[in-house]
């Protein structure tokens, strides 16, 4: 006789369980047992139609309460040829024999003998228990009037999906699970409706079972042919008869059951903590089959969540959505720690390799470049483009392309703009992804970094709030991509939306943003002076900065773009055209300007507007004049001309006094000298200076560098720089300083492989910068690794090449008409020659000369052909206006010849030439454009 221990897993009815070894290597065997001489009422099987007889469920009950999850001792007794896998017996939970106790309550009758078996000690112990249960009307032995049709259920399997739905969704039903099809679906009856319900554990999905691919045995049943379609058999020849007793066809066998890779663990360890157990269930979603998803919850916690952190499910996005965002986070946290961990299904997975050092920081938004793109700045100054995960905005419209801005675009910008435009963030950096840079998806890919960006201090995740306003939508990742922190929440804000019809979801039209461009018309902008004159100021945003001074604006009120320049006030500019050089620090002003100013709401006053179209004015950052802060840093320098018609003008003088007193960027080189070349002596004569000198490099045809005759400085430096030239190149040096624009160093000329003197002037592509050799003047591009460090000695020694410029005229530039000509012509008059320097004023380094080759005037000879003309001075000095006659003259000359410049008659004066002599600070390549007025 065989006998064991063993835990019951479920309790068929009051008298049969089945009961399951301790699990060795997977799920363990099982057996089904019934206790031998009782016989408890029979439990209703719907699906073959059977129904309940009188008191089988209380009876079932009883049993399954006092048994599910129990150790209990068996002995097998006999078993039954007819009933197959059944084995008969004594079962008994530690010393109690639970037959006894099942009849004893009234639950069980004892069978009677049959043939000639003689009454057992048990058997008789069985019989006296019935006896009383029937005296004292126990169990199904109760006396009271119709309990035993009421013990009968009826149970229910809905056939109205919908409206049974409805009826539960959401809330929290009893139940008991009576039968597990795989780790994540189980068969539950809802207590006390008697409701059948399949359930689909929301948000997971385990590993099931499917028929095996077989071959069709011999004399298997054919499948029917399709409507229309003839049989075989009437495609037969009609000469070939049929047989008259044709066999009968075997109907064809069910495949096996194939389990996939631990989908028996997984139904086992569902099995062994919820089959045959009180549960409470809450339906959350139904889908499209009429299947329903909800969650199951055992007093031991939710199983969902145990079967992820052991690796025997996977999360599933298109239930996981019917979840609350609590619920849905805690999920995808139970599922990591099965990956990270290695658990069965993730005993293959590798995580994705990080790019990045490190996984978050904290920043400040220094651009909104799209509705879901970010510019966002690191504490070492460092920009990293940011798009935000998981989410996508509408495209903004490209007016060079002639596309025009989806439904929202400007929307999910201008919240973006609104709330995060130079504040503080935190960066979550999660994923990234390439994308081809031509539209086609061929050739060149360019990587994007997505991440989570929240604002410090109000915690707004950004993204989550672009969904819930409507102006983003969520992007559906497929099984194991990466996806935001907060997918979940991401989730439930777009539910949101979409049932509030907000945004994208709603019905109405997206609202229209039209502005007035007066930015391209000159003549526009001219004519909308005057509305913009009307109020002190206007409440205006930055949407582009050129320069320092420079910006395009955005005027709500008035619905218009415009462009606006700092009255008064010149930065560097940079340099837009592909070979072209931006000036020393015009990256740094231009970097000032974003920093303050960029995207952000400003104030602004309006005093004029210049031949271009471009307005003049003043620019008030947090009520504070910008144009002040440009000078104060030395970004800027004061435009006489237009700071005098300014109302701020002596914060202006005062704000510039102070850098220059610094030493400044751009005042770095400010020498406080009184212009004593200039001064007037008592009886009216003019001190003037006089310099012997050679030209070194010739610029352009006013534009020159040159060496003072008789110095002996330059051979004193070059000689030190051959000394250090000849040294091995010293790698580890170039490290130890700063390559930038502006630092001073040593360059190896490629022409001869010598060092000379350098001063950076920009980056010239990658690992190149472009230099002025300041004791020659001339510019070259040499390669970073040309580049060392200058000793100190040599380093504070002053430029030894003078930059001069042709006083009292304006020459073309190279880029202009008659320029090169004009460049050719100077170089041919004073190249390589001995000439003296008359110096008229000074600006700073920067010398104005009136040069002379003997008693030859050269600028007078530029002037007779053409390529030089006079200056409009307001107020010269009589003294020198009596030096400038023959030159008058000589202009006059090439006038009524119609020579080059006049070839088309007389040249209109430039407003940028006017000006108070000499405190006018004259440019050698004009550039209206970069500088504005």
């Amino acid at each position: 006789m065989a006998s064991g221990k063993g835990t019951v897993k479920q309790v068929l009815s009051g008298d049969s369980v089945v009961v399951v070894g301790a699990p060795v290597m997977g799920p363990p065997p099982e057996k089904t047992f019934s206790m031998a001489g009782i016989m408890a009422p029979k439990v209703a099987r719907p699906l073959q139609g059977v129904r309940d007889e009188p008191f089988a469920f209380p009876s079932r009950e009883f049993l399954r309460r006092k048994l599910v999850g129990k150790q209990v001792t068996f002995r097998v007794e006999y078993t039954n040829p007819n009933i197959k896998n059944r084995e008969f017996g004594t079962l008994m939970l530690g010393e109690e024999n639970v037959a006894a106790t099942v009849v004893a309550e009234g639950w069980a009758r004892v069978k009677p003998l049959q043939g000639r078996a003689s009454e057992t000690p048990d058997y008789q112990e069985l019989s006296r228990l019935e006896a009383v249960a029937q005296a004292e009307g126990r169990g199904m032995w109760t006396k009271k009037e119709g309990a035993s049709q009421a013990s009968i259920r009826e149970l229910k399997t809905e056939s109205h999906a919908e409206e049974f739905y409805d009826g539960i969704k959401g809330k929290e039903i009893d139940g008991i699970v009576e039968y597990v099809r795989d780790g994540a679906s189980m068969r539950i009856l809802l207590q006390p409706s008697c409701h059948i319900v399949q359930v689909f554990l929301a948000g997971i999905q385990c590993p099931g079972f499917r028929r095996a691919e077989v071959e069709p045995p011999p004399g298997a049943t054919p499948p029917a042919p399709a409507e229309g379609e003839t049989p075989a058999a009437s495609q037969e020849s009609p000469q070939e008869p049929s047989p008259p007793h044709p066999p009968q066809p075997q109907p064809q066998a069910q495949p096996p059951m194939v389990a996939d890779p631990f989908a028996e663990e997984a139904k086992y360890f569902t099995e062994t903590r919820m089959l045959g157990r009180d549960v409470k269930v809450q339906v959350v979603g139904m889908d499209k089959f009429h299947n329903f998803f909800g969650v199951v919850l055992v007093p031991q916690g939710n199983v969902a969540v145990e079967l992820l952190k052991n690796g025997m499910a996977k999360v599933v996005s298109w239930s996981i959505s019917m979840l609350s965002p609590e619920k849905q986070t805690e999920l995808r946290q139970a599922e990591r720690m099965g990956k990270e961990r290695r658990l069965r299904l993730w005993k293959d997975w590798v995580p994705p390799p990080s790019k990045f050092a490190e996984k978050e920081f904290i920043g400040r938004v220094a651009e909104i470049v799209s509705g879901d793109t970010l510019m966002i700045v690191d504490p070492s100054n460092r920009e990293h483009r940011i798009v935000l995960s998981s989410i996508r905005s509408p495209k903004m419209g490209n007016v060079r392309q002639g596309t025009q801005n989806q439904a929202y675009a400007y929307e999910a910008r201008e919240f973006l703009r609104s709330h995060a435009i130079g504040k503080k963030v935190k960066v979550i950096l999660e994923y990234t992804r390439e994308f081809p840079i031509q539209q086609g998806g061929e050739g060149e890919k360019i990587e994007r970094t997505f991440g989570t960006v929240i604002m410090e201090g109000s915690n707004l995740n950004l993204a989550l709030g672009l969904v819930r306003e409507g102006y983003a939508t969520l992007v559906r990742h497929r099984g194991d991509e990466d996806r935001a922190t907060a997918y979940d929440a991401l989730l439930e804000a777009e539910k949101a939306a979409t049932k509030a019809k907000k945004g994208l979801h709603g019905d109405k039209d997206a609202p229209k943003h039209r502005c007035n461009d007066l930015t391209m018309d000159s003549s526009k902008a001219k004519g909308f002076l005057t509305f913009l004159q009307r109020d002190k100021r206007h409440r205006a945003i930055v949407e582009f900065i050129f320069t320092g001074a420079r910006y395009k604006l955005l005027i709500p009120a008035q619905s218009c773009y415009i462009m606006f320049s700092l009255s008064g006030v010149r930065c560097p500019a940079m340099g837009r055209r592909e070979g072209t050089k931006s000036e020393p620090y015009a990256e740094d002003a231009v970097g000032c300007a974003k920093q303050a100013c960029f995207q952000r709401e400003v104030d602004v006053e309006v005093e004029a507007v210049d031949r271009n179209g471009c307005f003049l004015g003043s620019m008030f950052v947090d009520k504070k004049n910008f144009a002040l802060q440009l000078l104060t840093e030395g970004l800027g320098k004061i435009n006489p001309m237009g700071a005098e018609r300014s109302a701020y003008f002596q914060e202006l003088k005062d704000a510039e006094d102070a850098a220059k007193k610094k030493k400044l960027r751009l005042h770095e080189d400010y020498v406080d000298e009184e212009e004593v070349a200039l001064a007037d002596t008592e009886d009216g004569d003019v001190a003037e200076e006089t310099l012997e000198i050679r030209a070194s490099d010739i610029v352009d045809g006013g534009h020159f560098y040159a060496h003072v005759t008789g110095e002996e400085t330059l051979a004193t430096i070059e000689k030190k720089l051959q000394e250090l030239s000849v040294e091995p190149d010293p790698v580890h040096l170039v490290e130890t300083f700063r390559i930038r624009n502006g630092v001073r160093c040593m360059a190896k000329y490629d022409v001869d492989g010598c060092f000379y003197r350098a001063k950076i002037e920009g980056a010239a592509g990658e690992n190149k910068w472009r230099v002025l050799f300041v004791d020659y003047g001339n510019t070259e591009v040499v390669l970073q690794s040309s580049l060392r460090p200058l000793p100190d000695d040599v380093r504070v020694l002053p430029p030894q090449a003078i930059e001069c410029f042709l006083a009292f005229v304006k020459v073309p530039s190279l880029d202009e008409e008659f320029g090169e000509e004009a460049g050719h012509f100077l170089n041919d008059l004073a190249w390589n020659k001995p000439l003296t320097a008359r110096v008229a004023y000074r600006d700073g380094d920067k010398v104005f000369v009136r040069l002379f080759e003997g008693d030859t005037d050269l600028v007078q000879k530029m002037a007779e052909e053409g390529l030089a003309r006079m200056l409009n001075i307001r107020r010269i000095p009589k003294r020198i206006e009596e030096k400038l006659t023959d030159l008058r003259t000589a202009e006059s000359k090439a006038r009524g010849a119609r020579l080059r410049l006049w070839q088309y008659g007389d040249v209109c004066d430039d407003e940028a030439d006017e000006g108070d002599y000499p405190s006018l600070v004259f440019k050698s390549k004009p550039k209206p454009k970069a500088w504005g007025k």
